[in-house]
């Protein structure tokens, strides 16, 4: 499949509710109550990364 998922409205509820009755199906544990939003938990990657960020080569050369 070299195509890209059309991002459409409600696509990820589609597709979500598509894989729980699949794995319902075979007998495969469902999410039963998912998490819906972050509420601001995710952080940048450099912010999770935080003190122990590699250098970057151009930091390298640099130095």
């Amino acid at each position: 499949m070299d195509k890209e998922m059309r991002d459409f409205i409600g696509s990820a509820r589609a597709v979500r509710r598509l894989s729980d009755c699949i794995c319902l199906e075979h007998g495969l544990s469902v999410i039963s109550n998912p998490k819906l939003h972050s509420k601001g938990k995710f952080k940048h990657y450099g912010e999770w990364l935080g003190g122990n960020k590699p250098q970057t080569f151009q930091e390298k050369l640099k130095a």
